[in-house]
């Protein structure tokens, strides 16, 4: 018989240094994911054919948003506003968002569905 061992019920949580402030990144809960996952649904256009065309990129700064927080001097943590994320330059959102990927297993990875009627689409995880 297979079993499965999940070792620790304890997110992985990275520390990050960003312009002399102390930053903690947390793995994304089941929630977080939920929530941009139903936030790239709200950003997808859809083409004349019906299918997605394109995914704005709204939804990750959102999905930093709930994993990322600030350590202040006391050790508390202090989430960090969508906002504030969406304000940084992308060669900092870029390889924290990388990081919460691969911390939370998101990892992009294109896999083919069979539709209805028996042809193939390709997907992406992670997306819509």
């Amino acid at each position: 018989m297979d079993e499965l061992n999940l070792e620790t019920l304890e997110p992985i949580n990275v520390s990050v240094n960003l312009g002399g402030k102390k930053y903690l990144l947390k793995e994304a809960s089941v929630d977080a994911v939920c929530r941009w996952k139903n936030a790239q649904l709200k950003e997808t256009r859809l083409g004349p054919d019906g299918k997605a065309s394109a995914i704005l990129p709204k939804a990750d700064p959102f999905l930093l948003s709930l994993c990322l927080f600030e350590i202040d001097d006391k050790g508390k943590e202090k989430p960090v506003p969508a906002m504030t994320v969406r304000s940084w330059p992308n060669r900092i959102q870029k390889p924290l968002m990388d990081k919460l990927r691969s911390i939370s297993d998101l990892e992009e990875k294109a896999e083919v569905q069979k539709n209805g009627d028996g042809s193939s689409a390709s997907t992406t995880d992670g997306s819509v």
